[in-house]
């Protein structure tokens, strides 16, 4: 509902005359983005995200994006609003980033029992036409309420906390969030309120 309110106060589907290109593989932005009342096409940007590091997470989630929109740039023919993110969670102010394997991800969710999930999902927006280009970051903290053996071996079987950061996805962990302090989209990896102040100041 809050995705609709903001698209509605913004009027951003109506004001947008060009495509939205979402340079992202992750089906939670497209979704995000499509339920936000825009179709965009996804290009997957081919970096090495590994070989960016800086302690800060804010200052490595704008550095990623970045990278992201610079390798994308020269691939794109037409005009077009260029979107791409970055997000990294942090626990007990440990950068975490997408688990490599099971045993990091049982330990990952394990630690969800005693501290919260701190998301930080960095955004930037790039109008093509004009060459303007925004970034921005926000912020959104995700306890967990008995997180159990059975549902950690049932996440790692299904497999898609491997594509998300911090390695949970609020999605498949129903009645076992607690609360959250922040807006769910900086959870799933694209704020709307920041997404829609970026894309009014690139138009």
């Amino acid at each position: 509902a809050i995705s609709f309110t903001l698209a509605s106060i913004f009027n951003m589907s109506a004001r947008t005359e060009l495509p939205v290109v979402l340079g992202s593989s992750s089906l939670w932005r497209k979704a995000m983005i499509e339920q936000m009342g825009f179709q965009c096409e996804c290009i997957a940007p081919d970096i090495d995200e590994k070989a960016i590091r800086f302690p800060d997470p804010v200052q490595l989630t704008l550095a990623i994006t970045k990278a992201k929109t610079d390798v994308l740039l020269p691939k794109l023919k037409e005009p077009c609003i260029l979107v791409t993110g970055d997000q990294v969670v942090t626990w007990n102010g440990q950068i975490r980033e997408k688990p490599e394997n099971a045993d990091e991800a049982r330990a990952f969710l394990r630690s969800y029992r005693d501290a919260p999930a701190v998301c930080v999902a960095s955004v930037r927006v790039t109008n093509t036409l004009t060459g303007k280009s925004v970034e921005g970051t926000d912020f959104a903290t995700q306890y967990f309420d008995n997180i159990t053996e059975e549902l950690i071996e049932r996440l790692i079987e299904k497999g898609s906390i491997f594509t998300c950061a911090g390695g949970f996805t609020i999605e498949e962990m129903e009645g076992y969030l607690g609360k959250r302090e922040g807006e769910v989209g900086a959870i799933k990896g694209l704020p709307e309120t920041l997404f829609l102040k970026l894309l009014e100041q690139v138009k």
